[in-house]
């Protein structure tokens, strides 16, 4: 299977065609760090802490993931990657932006607490 990887954004291009794909998408591009890919299609970005955390330090990650080449099983991956990752930077909270969609739902039964309206947060331990 084709598994979903991602990989840091380090040239232009890399940024430019990130966007391109975000906007076919009918999604905007907030500050990517990081691109998604399934083959050598971009299917996805994020926003990701790139410097270790400070004391008891909150990690805010935004990202977009490709409604039609992604599937629901290969997102929550992806967040799991992504929580593991600014875990593994030190962060002790992660504080992921989550907009109206098919995650709302599903946030709070993957260990994060509704804080308000759209606004989770998950301690890392």
């Amino acid at each position: 299977m084709n598994w979903p990887r991602v990989k840091l954004i380090e040239t232009d291009l890399q940024r430019k065609a990130v966007e391109a794909a975000s906007a076919a998408d009918m999604h905007g591009i907030y500050g990517a760090t990081h691109m998604v890919l399934k083959g050598d299609e971009i299917v996805g970005w994020a926003t990701l802490p790139l410097e270790p955390a400070g004391r008891n330090s909150l990690a805010l990650t935004l990202h977009w993931f490709s409604k039609s080449r992604l599937s629901e099983r290969e997102c929550f991956e992806l967040i799991n990657v992504y929580e593991n990752y600014v875990r593994s930077l030190g962060y002790k909270y992660v504080m992921p932006v989550v907009g109206p969609g098919p995650f709302i739902e599903a946030i709070p039964d993957m260990g994060f607490v509704k804080l308000d309206g759209a606004t989770f947060i998950k301690p890392l331990t």
